[in-house]
């Protein structure tokens, strides 16, 4: 889930950006021009989101979406949570409030769930699910973390953007942990850990320029997988029907993979041939 130290994140409500000329949503850049899902919607109804490629995307009009497992992707796990103790008082909380603890804005954690390694800001702009145990049913926005080993060995700080709403947590409280719909995008594909789709890339993109705009609402290109382009049939891609995600960035009709469930990306406007675009109307904001 790493996705740069050169990112930045808000947690600001989103509304109409103040951004006006300084938007070419076909643009890439170098670094980071916006925060990560600045969000503007054009006058005819059509959705961009600014966006964080971890992978180069070497096609304009394919499915993109976060990277949801790997290294830095950690699970539902038990016993990674320490306990509140005043041996970890933050400056950021009130005297007597301590990680972990109902008022703070810190979670202390372990390293655990299959990953041992957490460099500072790992998880910035992701976000914590608390489930089992003090404090389940709750999620937060985390502001950034520390390094495994601070502040203490085989500890890490996660900082939150609000404060723990719950009761204290416990060694028992589970979490989960997942990063950014807007971050570290690769190409999506249905039923794998690339398989949330975040919108459509307006260009391509490379490890050097890996940040720029992806549509998520509108009338826009999408790459149609070869086997079901033909409107021939129920389920397969014809005008007026569902598509759902393929494989490599691209759709296909829900009724050869529908047994698999796999994330719809909108409506089809028109098809086209194996491997080329055809238009769709997203819906994914």
């Amino acid at each position: 889930m790493t996705i740069s130290s050169t990112c930045y994140h808000s947690n600001s409500l989103v509304g109409v950006p103040q951004i006006g000329a300084d938007v070419d949503v076909y643009e890439v850049h170098s670094t980071p021009k916006f925060a990560i899902g600045t969000k503007f919607e054009r006058q005819d109804g059509t959705v961009f989101r600014y966006a964080h490629f971890g992978a180069a995307i070497a096609s304009v009009g394919a499915l993109v979406g976060p990277r949801l497992s790997g290294t830095n992707v950690l699970p539902v796990a038990p016993s990674m949570v320490v306990a509140p103790s005043s041996t970890y008082q933050q400056g950021g909380d009130p005297a007597g409030v301590y990680p972990s603890a109902r008022g703070s804005k810190y979670i202390l954690a372990t390293t655990g769930g299959g990953n041992t390694a957490v460099a500072a800001d790992d998880y910035q702009g992701g976000y914590i699910a608390l489930s089992v145990g003090a404090g389940a049913g709750y999620a937060y926005r985390i502001k950034g973390n520390t390094a495994v080993g601070d502040p203490a060995t085989g500890y890490y700080l996660l900082e939150l953007y609000d404060r723990i709403q719950s009761a204290d947590l416990t060694t028992a409280t589970l979490f989960g942990i997942a990063g950014n719909k807007y971050s570290d995008l690769m190409l999506a594909a249905a039923n794998t850990g690339a398989g949330v789709i975040s919108g459509a890339t307006m260009a391509t993109s490379s490890t050097t320029y890996a940040w720029g705009w992806i549509q998520t609402k509108g009338i826009a290109p999408v790459k149609m997988d070869g086997l079901n382009v033909l409107a021939a049939g129920v389920g397969l891609l014809g005008p007026g029907r569902t598509a759902v995600l393929s494989t490599g960035g691209a759709v296909a009709g829900w009724s050869t993979i529908s047994s698999t469930l796999p994330a719809v990306a909108g409506t089809v406007v028109s098809v086209n041939s194996s491997g080329n675009q055809g238009l769709l109307a997203l819906n994914l904001d």
